[in-house]
């Protein structure tokens, strides 16, 4: 996934921090609503964490 999915993780964070839905997000980034809840409440450690498998 590399810088793409950093790319990714970063723009559902944004999106969400300016207060739109998971079903908004995943309209606008053309992503699966299942992969918009998957990294939805997740942290970046664990975002991390998950790159590096």
């Amino acid at each position: 996934m590399g810088l793409k999915g950093w790319h990714m993780f970063n723009e559902i964070k944004n999106m969400k921090e300016l207060g739109l839905k998971k079903s908004q997000v995943s309209r606008y980034l053309d992503l699966d609503y299942g992969t918009v809840s998957k990294y939805w409440n997740m942290q970046v450690k664990e975002f991390a964490e998950n790159m590096e498998k």
